[in-house]
């Protein structure tokens, strides 16, 4: 059945109904709102050349080819696991608590100057995203990149199983999940990421070397903190054995300047010369809505309401905190937090009151803090664009829930 699938010489394959297009494959999951099965005449209609439904299903068929097998999700990793038994291309495997699509994104950067690369599509690092990002990408390539997300232990492993990676990096780990003890147990669940049987590298962000889950294990290390780390940045002057190599980097904030040297570690680990990875640097962009910059009104807003936890939200406050512009933060609540951290919306209120001269407060988690709340991102731009001067920095940072982004629709 797998060799019959790749005779299809689908133009791509998808899970969402929405985005079909002519000699596409779907596959048809089942999850806890939504069933695939339910759209098979709107994939039939928008062409589809074939599907992939369950072997009891007993509802409309299309007319099209048709895989019914146990378990489509179980079929979907298989044929990832398949495609990549074919491709002869070097496999790194990402994964962290935060910084990890930046991180990917920064290592492709720069292995491209010099070689062919394909890795996961945006964030595409979850049991369903990862093996359909593979199955869309070119395999046929110098390297592959694949970014690694979970929910739960064992998850990673199990992407691994049918990754089976040659190289991997855990960025950082916190307790930003809830379903975990502590950060002990977040970290048993990142380093299954070192179970693929081909492993030959394991990099560790330094700082993960005080957690047990770490010790009595030999790793290679990055840092923007400590010195002895095996890689070590520190004033963009580089440090690796006995070099020391000047770099320069298109921004400053650290937690960027820590994703950059995790991609610079791994390439020094492929032997890529200090010419190529720094002609790479040149090039890095921020990841869209991970602290991006933009100009509005001669005002910088910096956008990074991608994901946020408390760390992440600590991170971008006082990224600022030696600007002597005028500082307005505009905070979105973090609702994954409540269970984890109690405190941790009255921590980040209190830290933004030292190093802000305004604050807008939004959704519900601000609640009880004697601060207003807005309830209406359209409330919160139309006092913006009253305020706002010439050179003031504009942080937005929030949870995905809140889609800050839309408040863009009302700043003038």
């Amino acid at each position: 059945m797998i060799e019959h699938f790749f005779n299809l010489h689908a133009s791509n394959y998808q899970v969402d109904s929405r985005i079909i297009k002519k000699n596409d494959v779907f596959f048809a999951l089942k999850g806890e709102r939504v069933d695939g099965h339910d759209f098979l005449r709107d994939i039939e209609l928008k062409g589809a050349k074939a599907c992939i439904i369950e072997k009891d299903f007993n509802g409309y068929v299309p007319n099209i080819q048709v895989f019914r097998v146990d378990g489509v999700l179980k079929f979907l990793q298989d044929i990832a696991r398949e495609a990549l038994k074919k491709s002869k291309a070097f496999k790194i495997g990402i994964t962290g608590s935060f910084g990890k699509t930046t991180t990917k994104e920064f290592l492709v950067t720069i292995l491209k100057e010099k070689y062919s690369v394909s890795s996961t599509y945006k964030n595409y690092n979850s049991q369903i995203g990862l093996p359909l990002s593979i199955l869309n990408m070119d395999r046929n390539v110098d390297f592959l990149v694949f970014e690694m997300g979970m929910d739960k232990k064992h998850e990673i492993e199990n992407l691994v199983s049918f990754c089976q990676i040659d190289l991997a990096l855990i960025t950082k780990v916190d307790l930003i999940q809830e379903g975990f003890k502590n950060v002990e147990d977040v970290a048993q669940a990142k380093k299954e990421i070192f179970l693929s049987k081909n492993i030959k590298n394991k990099i560790l962000n330094f700082d993960l070397l005080k957690l047990k889950t770490f010790h009595n294990e030999k790793f290679i290390t990055f840092s923007i903190k400590n010195k002895n780390a095996d890689f070590y940045l520190k004033n963009s002057f580089f440090y690796e054995k006995n070099l020391k190599i000047k770099l320069f980097f298109p921004f400053s904030e650290k937690h960027f300047l820590e994703n950059a040297l995790a991609a610079i570690s791994i390439a020094r680990i492929l032997n890529i010369d200090f010419e190529t990875i720094q002609k790479g640097i040149n090039n890095l962009k921020t990841v869209n809505m991970r602290y991006e910059k933009v100009f509005i009104k001669d005002a910088l807003f910096i956008k990074d309401f991608y994901n946020s936890n408390f760390t992440t939200m600590k991170e971008s406050i006082l990224s600022l905190k030696n600007y002597k512009n005028r500082k307005i933060f505009v905070l979105g609540g973090m609702p994954h937090m409540v269970n984890i951290n109690k405190n941790c919306h009255r921590k980040i209120l209190n830290l933004a009151k030292k190093y802000s001269d305004n604050i807008f407060l939004y959704g519900k988690q601000w609640e009880n803090l004697n601060h207003f709340v807005y309830k209406d991102l359209k409330d919160i731009a139309l006092k913006l664009n009253e305020i706002l001067k010439k050179d003031d920095i504009v942080l937005l940072k929030s949870a995905r829930f809140y889609k800050l982004e839309n408040i863009f629709d009302f700043i003038n």
